[in-house]
Order: C-alpha cells, then structure tokens, then sequence
C-alpha cells in the first residue's frame, strides 16, 4: 500500500520536478542573458576606458614633449643672456678701465701743468723783479729807502695780482 501510495505520487512529484526544472531552466536562462548583458557592457566600458586611456597616454606624451621642448627653449634662452650678461659686465669693467686710465692721465696732465705754472709763475715774477730792478736803476734814485721801498711793495703786490688772475684763469685751459 505504501508502494501504492508512492508509485501513485510519483507522477505529481515528476510532474512537479518537471515544473520546477523549467521554472530553474527559465531562471538559469535569465540569469544567463543578465550576465550576457552584463559581460556586453562591461566588455563596452573596457574597450572605451581602454581607449580613453591611450587617448591620456598619447596626450601626456604631447604635453611632455612640449614640457621638455619648452625647458630646452627657456635654458637656451637663459644660456644666451647670461652670454650678453657677462659679455656687457666686461664691457663695462673695460669701459671703466679705459675711464679709469683717461682720468688718471688726465690728473696726471693736471698736476703736470699746475707745476708748469708754479714755475712760470716764478720765472714771471723773477723776470718782472729782474726788468723793474733795471727800470728803477736807470730811473733817478728816489729820494729816500722808504719811498723806494713803498714804490716796489705796491708794484710787486700789483704785479702778484695780475699774476694771481692770470694763473686762476689759465689753469684750466693749460690741463686740458
């Protein structure tokens, strides 16, 4: 009887495992287009991240060439003007010699024509001494040291001053 029972049940248990087999069967079959589906879109999202991450590759590259194209530019650009920077400093350091030198030459002339009129000076004053000495000879003796001694003092002191303003104004044009 019981065999009865189970022989009778199998049926409904078949039909049951039939049912539920294709109930699996159809959940297999939509979880297999779902993961299709999915494996579609992923397989997508790959191929473009793929292909935007050589597009980034490919402009990295062209911005590190223009980087390193740029660094060149700006250190020859450099290079040359620490080359104008250092070729104007000797300029300069030459110029200032040569200055330097035309000064010197010139303070050198200065002083040069300075002692020249010193001596001139003296030579005027011992020539003009000289000549008022033989002046006042063949002149007639003054009547007394006093008055010839007044008589020299006012002349020395005004031949002093004329040779005191022509010194003053010639000085400059006998250095140049």
């Amino acid at each position: 009887e019981k065999l009865l029972e189970v022989i009778k049940d199998i049926p409904s248990k078949v039909e049951e495992t039939v049912e539920n087999s294709e109930k699996l069967l159809k959940d297999v079959q939509d979880v297999t287009r779902k993961v299709n589906k999915s494996l579609q879109t992923t397989k997508q999202v790959v191929e473009q991240t793929v292909e935007i991450t050589q597009e980034t590759v490919k402009e990295v590259q062209v911005l590190s060439n223009k980087v390193k194209q740029s660094l060149d530019e700006t250190k020859q650009i450099v290079e040359e003007n620490v080359e104008k920077t250092q070729s104007l400093s000797n300029k300069v350091k030459e110029s200032l010699e040569v200055t330097k030198k035309t000064v010197e030459a010139k303070i050198e002339k200065t002083q040069e024509t300075i002692k020249d009129v010193e001596d001139l000076t003296k030579k005027m004053a011992e020539s003009e001494a000289a000549a008022k000495a033989k002046v006042l000879l063949q002149l007639e003796p003054p009547s007394t040291l006093d008055e010839e001694a007044l008589d020299l003092a006012g002349k020395a002191t005004i031949t002093a001053a004329k040779l005191a303003l022509w010194a003053t104004k010639n000085v400059g044009t006998l250095a140049l």
